[in-house]
């Protein structure tokens, strides 16, 4: 095929979408596009199966209910693209960038040869796309999606049984629904993902990242958790917070889009547990939360003033830009927490210089153990600090009132000037 056919078949299947006279649907099974840009092309509904798109530009392109059975799709850049209702059954899509693309509905489960016998055969065609069916024939399985980037893609109700999505990035993503029964996540990046309502079952999830995910009526049975770092499902919180807290997940996946914040000043939230949930800009002024799980669990820019976390276990969690003025911490365990200041972004997402600190303003923070626990340029002055652990705690450039300075230089902590 030379570019004029090329050419002419992306131009009558422009015609076959607008349905004008003269259309034809673009058949271009076993074809080697490979490297070409195809950015932003209208292909919904073409009969891909089993070409060659590795290393092209698709992204922005409109390939729903394409039928791209058995596809080499490696290294494709299909950023923002439209996928929805294609059939990738067998495709074959490793290292692709899908960051933000429609993924819903569609099918990624394992090719059969009885499919690809019928998909990718087609008239007349020439004895060197005869050995090359055979090969894919022969080589169909799984959908592969190792290492691919599908951070913020909406895969909501897609069809992954036996998928491989080993080693993917799949931060931000939207799974509501979505089958995973048997899939490969290993090593998967999957946090702050929403997960509600898929089914895990029998899945590897060995080392793979779920904190911040939405775990609701999310099936994991007899999946393999080895290694893995899984946070609590909203289903054990109370009746009356789960929709609360659940938005509020939406409302940090989606950026703003869907969801709401959550408000929960002067609540009693005694002995909840959030383990590496993500319920960052959480208003919690003056909420109790006395011996709650907060391990792993990302606060960033948390309004705590006045709240009682009072033996709570904040262990490894991410205090980051939070505003803990006047809280109290008493006995609580912050080992290998973090509390920095954080950069400010602009409308345009662009960090800017106005940083936003961790404040322990007056806080209590007596037998508290910050062991391990890393500070940049965190305001702590006035706070009570009787009996405060710090051993191997880093405090950077942070605004420290004299007793806990001079608990930090008798336990041996690392302090940088500002």
């Amino acid at each position: 095929m030379n570019n004029e056919e090329f050419a002419e078949i992306i131009r009558k299947h422009r015609q076959f979408v607008r349905r004008e006279k003269g259309g034809k649907r673009a058949d271009l099974r076993l074809t080697n596009l490979s490297g070409l840009s195809l950015k932003g092309a209208k292909l919904q509904g073409a009969l891909l199966s089993g070409t060659d798109l590795s290393h092209m530009d698709l992204s922005g392109a409109n390939l729903s209910r394409a039928d791209l059975f058995g596809a080499n799709l490696c290294d494709a850049n299909l950023s923002n693209a439209n996928l929805c209702g294609a059939d990738l059954r067998g495709a074959k899509l490793r290292n692709a960038n899908l960051s933000g693309a429609d993924l819903s509905k569609t099918d990624m489960r394992p090719g059969s040869l009885m499919d690809a016998a019928l998909k990718i055969a087609r008239p007349q065609m020439t004895d060197e796309e005869k050995v090359k069916a055979k090969e894919i024939q022969k080589s169909i399985s799984n959908t592969d999606l190792g290492d691919a980037s599908l951070m913020s893609a909406d895969m909501r109700a897609a069809e992954m049984c036996e998928c491989d999505l080993s080693g993917a990035n799949l931060n931000k993503a939207n799974l509501e629904s979505a089958n995973l029964k048997k899939a490969n996540l290993e090593k998967a990046d999957m946090s702050d993902t929403n997960l509600s309502g898929v089914v895990l079952a029998e899945a590897n999830l060995k080392a793979v990242n779920m904190r911040g995910a939405i775990l609701h009526q999310t099936n994991m049975m007899h999946a393999d958790l080895d290694g893995a770092d899984i946070p609590a499902s909203l289903d054990q919180l109370p009746n009356d917070k789960m929709d609360l807290f659940k938005d509020h997940s939406q409302w940090i996946i989606s950026n703003g889009e869907r969801g709401c914040r959550a408000n929960l000043k002067h609540a009693d939230l005694s002995n909840i547990n959030l383990e590496g949930m993500n319920i960052s800009g959480m208003g919690l002024e003056k909420t109790v939360l006395k011996n709650a799980r907060l391990k792993n669990c990302k606060l960033l820019f948390c309004n705590l003033s006045g709240a009682d976390l009072s033996h709570a276990d904040l262990d490894g969690a991410d205090l980051d830009g939070a505003n803990l003025t006047g809280a109290v911490l008493k006995g609580a365990t912050m080992k290998g927490a973090t509390l920095r200041a954080v950069a400010i972004s602009n409308a345009s997402g662009k960090l800017t210089a106005t940083t936003c600190a961790t404040k322990l303003i007056d806080a209590t923070l007596e037998n508290v153990d910050l062991s391990g626990a890393r500070l940049r340029g965190t305001h702590c002055t006035g706070a009570k600090v009787k009996g405060v652990k710090l051993a191997e705690t880093l405090f950077e450039k942070c605004l420290l009132g004299d007793d806990l300075l001079d608990l930090a230089k008798e336990q041996g902590a690392t302090i940088v000037p500002g």
